[in-house]
């Protein structure tokens, strides 16, 4: 049934498959350790609306970083941690979101073919179907060295996700 030279490809092949997998999962002496695949000095957060509406307002008038006022804790969060700097990621997302929308009420004999096929794909779409709030997720980088982690972790009113 098995020759003696399929038994030794297909044990070669267990051991090779073994060796690759645990291999990626530990660092061998000498092997230099490998750069964390996210930034440790920046957090991601996903405000409730009336934080990222008060928050967009300080921002345009520009409020300075450590004067913000939003809520209790994350104004504690900022004074502890020291933001440095805070931006929204998908700055012009509330403009686009009203383009987009105005690209409905057009002729369609004026759009450029990616304007039409832009269109076609939003009237597919479900008529009650939500799109994501995207203008509230913002971009928080502090000093180097801070324990972002645990400002991450730790539960704040008026975040939705960190």
């Amino acid at each position: 049934m098995f020759t003696r030279t399929m038994i030794d490809r297909m044990i070669l092949a267990f051991f090779v498959l073994v060796v690759v997998e645990v291999r990626g999962d530990v660092i061998l002496p000498g092997e230099p350790i490998p750069e964390p695949n996210y930034k440790p000095d920046e957090i991601i957060v996903k405000f409730d609306s009336a934080v990222a509406d008060s928050l967009a307002e300080q921002l345009a008038a520009g409020v300075p970083i450590e004067m913000l006022t939003l809520t209790e804790s994350l104004d504690n969060l900022n004074s502890r941690y020291e933001a440095r700097n805070i931006g929204a990621i998908f700055k012009s997302f509330y403009a686009d979101r009203q383009r987009i929308e105005a690209l409905l009420q057009k002729d369609e004999a004026g759009l450029t073919k990616r304007q039409k096929r832009l269109v076609r794909r939003l009237r597919r779409a479900p008529k009650d179907a939500k799109v994501p709030d995207l203008g509230r997720i913002y971009k928080l980088e502090f000093e180097p060295g801070q324990a972002t982690h645990q400002a991450a972790a730790t539960p704040s009113p008026g975040v939705v996700n960190s």
